[in-house]
């Protein structure tokens, strides 16, 4: 029950920078990631968020959005689709 109060919390967030934002799947450093764009910036990558998994379900989500010195040197490869 606490989940999907937790999942509209967090959505309202990425809502409120006032930013626009595209989402894109991608490898962070091997790792599976949702990588945040700034479509009117060249739609360059301005954060990641990792994710863990266990079997089929999302086990664990490690944001890195805010922590910009991140990107300087992360291996990041988008998926194309």
């Amino acid at each position: 029950m606490t989940q999907p109060a937790r999942a509209t919390s967090v959505r309202s967030t990425v809502l409120s920078i006032g930013l626009p934002l595209a989402l894109s799947l991608g490898f962070v450093e091997g790792r599976p990631a949702i990588l945040i764009r700034n479509p009117q910036a060249d739609n360059a990558v301005r954060g990641f968020m990792l994710l863990d998994w266990r079997r089929d379900l999302v086990a664990g989500i490690r944001d890195f959005r805010h922590a910009s010195y991140c990107l300087e040197k992360a291996d990041i490869r988008a998926i194309a689709v």
